[in-house]
């Protein structure tokens, strides 16, 4: 437990720097939904998830369709038209971007911090459980 909560709170930790880079180093742009796709629910006790595919134009005009990485269960939360900023990397702009989840403010940081959640909560049973089998 110890080592895989070590190697999740690692990519987490990793992911939350690219973030960050191309917060403050990347190029700011307004994306637009041009549509919501629709991930079956994988069993019954599952809904459907609702992932919204962003449209934005480089300031080369270059025009870029992705997913975002985030989604939800409601089906009326994303809507067509709905805009988003997206920061992106001027020299990869189709693979290196972020589309902060929408809405209040610690939701936003929960999802954008999920790694090293995850990660601290394994590192940290693995810690507990490490000290209780040395006494």
């Amino acid at each position: 437990m110890l080592v895989l909560g070590a190697w999740v709170f690692f990519l987490g930790w990793e992911e939350r720097a690219r973030v960050t880079a191309l917060v403050e180093e990347g190029v700011q742009a307004v994306g637009e939904v041009v549509r919501v796709e629709i991930e079956p629910r994988r069993n019954q006790s599952e809904l459907d998830t609702y992932l919204p595919v962003v449209a934005w134009e480089t300031t080369g005009g270059q025009r870029i369709v992705a997913r975002t990485g985030f989604g939800t269960q409601d089906p009326q939360a994303f809507h067509v038209g709905d805009r988003f900023p997206v920061y992106y990397d001027p020299v990869d702009p189709e693979s290196r971007f972020y589309v902060p989840y929408p809405g209040s403010s610690p939701v936003r940081v929960l999802m954008d911090n999920l790694g090293l959640i995850i990660g601290g909560v394994f590192l940290l049973g693995g810690i507990l459980m490490l000290r209780a089998g040395l006494k």
